[in-house]
């Protein structure tokens, strides 16, 4: 498995390389509801590009213990990319996180995802379709 690459999750973030990425909340952000807004995280959107290559994409949400009871962010994942992107929630102090109560997701090619925590260990992903 190729070394993770380290990703804060804020604003806008574009990955035009596969690999392995583990988001996490910014170092200023408390992670407090109506907090995270001030600090670019409420609506955060990943935009992974078009990439020549073969290596995949996985990406790690951040632990969702980490946003102290801010369940406010809406991340939104778009797969530009003409490869399936394989989306797992991290290992929280609670225990292991889900993602519509499995251990991970896809987002599928020309797709996006919505990720919104809806649990003290669970995401609720939505799909985009055309």
């Amino acid at each position: 498995m190729p070394t993770p690459i380290n990703k804060t999750l804020q604003g806008v973030t574009r990955l035009t390389e596969g690999g392995v990425y583990q988001f996490q909340l910014p170092t200023n952000s408390r992670g407090i509801q109506n907090e995270d807004g001030r600090f670019n995280v409420a609506n955060c959107y990943i935009i992974v590009e078009e990439t020549v290559g073969d290596d995949p994409f996985l990406l790690y949400l951040p632990s969702i213990s980490t946003f102290n009871g801010g369940w406010n962010v809406n991340i939104f994942i778009v797969n530009k990319n003409e490869r399936v992107l394989a989306i797992t929630p991290r290992v929280g102090e609670s225990g292991q996180d889900f993602i519509n109560f499995e251990g991970s997701q896809t987002v599928e090619i020309k797709s996006i995802n919505m990720f919104k925590i809806v649990d003290n260990n669970l995401w609720a992903s939505w799909t985009a379709l055309n």
